[in-house]
């Protein structure tokens, strides 16, 4: 690789990396003024004070109703993921020693003195 190959390829990952930030805030930006919008629209829409309470209470039950769902659920994943893993690995060693077994060796232990 020469020595513009090696610039135009940290030009090209720099821009990469600010449209990837930009993108970023811009979300982040729709994000917050949704949800603003959203909060305003429903303290001045023409409801009685105790009726736009009970609305944002209401609203708040279902938000924690749905982020306990979704923490459940991403909690269910992550087990699953870690189970196969588990397995995986375990499979890993039985093969290990498998191969190991018809010379009589065992595997090797790898210790800091080797080098």
């Amino acid at each position: 690789m020469s020595l513009k190959d090696l610039l135009e390829k940290s030009k090209k990952e720099k821009e990469k990396k600010a449209r990837k930030k930009t993108a970023k805030n811009i979300a982040l930006g729709t994000a917050i003024g949704t949800a603003i919008g959203g909060a305003l629209g429903i303290l001045f829409a023409p409801k009685s004070g105790k009726e736009t309470r009970e609305q944002i209470s209401q609203a708040t039950k279902d938000t924690v109703q749905k982020a306990k769902t979704k923490v459940d659920e991403a909690k269910e994943t992550i087990n699953k993921v870690t189970k196969e893993v588990k397995e995986k690995a375990s499979l890993s060693k039985k093969d290990q020693k498998k191969e190991a077994a018809p010379t009589g060796e065992k595997p090797k232990e790898k210790s800091g003195l080797d080098s």
